[in-house]
C-alpha cells in the first residue's frame, strides 16, 4: 500500500509512519503539494549493501527520529 503525507505529517508522526514502513507501507511525502521523496520497506539485499550492523541501523534510525520531531 502507498500513502501520501505532507512534509508536517512526516515530523509529526514518525512513529506512525515508522510502524507504517515496518508493516509495507510506503509513504510518498509532498512539501507544497510536490512529491519530493519516498520512504519505504528496504530488502534485505539492501540492508547488505549498506554494511551496517543491526546497531548502527537502530542507531540512525532513532537520530533521524529525534530530529524530525524537533
Amino acid at each position: 500500500m502507498t500513502k501520501v503525507i505532507g512534509i508536517k505529517e512526516l515530523q509529526t508522526g514518525t512513529r506512525k509512519i515508522r510502524e507504517g514502513v515496518e508493516n509495507g507501507t510506503r509513504y510518498v511525502v509532498l512539501f507544497r503539494s510536490k512529491p519530493i521523496f519516498e520512504i519505504h520497506p528496504m530488502s534485505g539485499d539492501d540492508i547488505e549493501e549498506l554494511h551496517f550492523n543491526d546497531e548502527e541501523i537502530i542507531a540512525m534510525g532513532r537520530k533521524l527520529e529525534k530530529m524530525l520531531t524537533k
